[in-house]
């Protein structure tokens, strides 16, 4: 126990690094940049969601000039000559004798089934409505995503900040480590204060070990979502805020 008070003076003056960092964190100015997040949710038109939901809405401009073109399917031309009044008529350009001919010497017809308009007016109908609906899917596929982003961003953002604080812990954990392991080496002190010294590096170890895991899986959540590298979408929401 009489090495317990030096290693415990060691320790706090240690811990001003990482308590400089979460000082600056707790300044009643910090944020969590949500002017970036709501940037990086206007970025949401690069999600495949969106793209899929573009080639729906092409598909029902197709449908609607599809149905517009459909009436003429339903047209039926027909038309016939007057075989013997036109046997006459020939005959009259050589023989004399008047030949009598028979009106009309020929016709032609068009014929539309009754119910087609009517139809036809009901599939144009509805073609629009699709196209209007998928609009409004469209819309909400945008404003979840945007949700989602702004929501992603910031435990992506949180995790950074986590991780940068323990990174400031770890490093004071491992110069005290590493100086009672000197010290024990020396037998300047015991073994009890050098397992309680290993034992805490270790587990700062595995902790940020955890942290770093939390940080990846939130930043690929947050480009799945996107549609884009981070790196790449931060760069350009940065170039974007810099023209205007």
């Amino acid at each position: 126990m009489k090495y317990f008070f030096p290693l415990f003076i060691l320790l706090f003056s240690l811990k001003g690094t990482s308590q400089s960092f979460a000082d600056s964190i707790s300044y009643v100015g910090f944020n969590l940049q949500d002017a970036t997040a709501e940037k990086l949710s206007n970025l949401a038109i690069n999600n495949l969601q969106i793209k899929m939901a573009n080639k729906d809405l092409n598909i029902a401009d197709q449908e609607i000039n599809k149905s517009k073109a459909l009436w003429l399917n339903h047209v039926t031309v027909a038309g016939n000559l007057n075989e013997f009044s036109l046997k006459n008529t020939l005959s009259n350009t050589i023989i004399t004798t008047p030949q009598y001919s028979f009106f009309p010497r020929y016709n032609i017809g068009l014929s539309l089934p009754l119910g087609f308009v009517k139809t036809h007016i009901a599939e144009n109908k509805i073609a629009r409505i699709n196209k209007e609906k998928l609009i409004d899917q469209k819309e909400k596929v945008i404003n979840d995503l945007k949700l989602q982003i702004k929501t992603q961003y910031q435990i992506y953002l949180t995790n950074k900040y986590l991780l940068a604080i323990h990174e400031s812990t770890l490093q004071d954990d491992k110069i005290l480590f590493e100086r009672v392991q000197v010290q024990f080496e020396n037998n300047q002190v015991d073994l009890e204060l050098y397992s309680v010294a290993a034992k805490k590096f270790n587990e700062q170890l595995t902790k940020k070990i955890s942290l770093l895991r939390d940080v990846n899986a939130a930043r690929y959540l947050l480009e799945g979502l996107i549609g884009m590298d981070l790196n790449d979408a931060l760069k350009q929401v940065s170039n974007s805020s810099t023209r205007r």
